[in-house]
């Protein structure tokens, strides 16, 4: 059995996925907190323009969590808009801050230790599912 928080991580991701933006948005704070690439922002919106301009499917490959910290190495495929062609594949990281059971910071990082030592996590961290 996965614990709640990876649970709810595992919603969100199936959400952006079937690109399900009610579910995604029920899923996390108003104001959450998105870093990656290109900066850092907040609020649900963006999150949800972003599922509309990114076309990207993230496949979770590893979990790792401590407390309401949850890290998540994925298969990122960004499709062609027009065809849902593959245009480019990359393994990135996530980290999943959540509050109350909501997700409440999300952050994109390009590599698997980047983002457990910024999280505070080592691979003893892992969680099976």
């Amino acid at each position: 059995m996965v614990s709640r928080e990876i649970a709810i991580v595992q919603e969100w991701h199936n959400a952006l996925n079937t690109i399900d933006k009610e579910q995604l948005a029920a899923l996390v704070k108003k104001d959450v907190q998105i870093r990656g690439p290109r900066g850092r922002e907040k609020g649900v919106h963006l999150l949800l323009e972003w599922v509309d301009r990114a076309q990207v499917t993230l496949t979770p490959k590893r979990y790792f969590k401590k407390d309401s910290v949850v890290v998540v190495e994925e298969l990122g495929e960004w499709h062609d808009p027009q065809t849902g062609a593959i245009t480019g594949m990359q393994t990135v990281t996530s980290v999943f801050t959540l509050t109350d059971f909501l997700i409440s910071g999300i952050s994109r990082y390009a590599s698997l230790e980047e983002a457990l030592n910024t999280a505070g996590l080592n691979e003893e961290h892992e969680i099976k599912v």
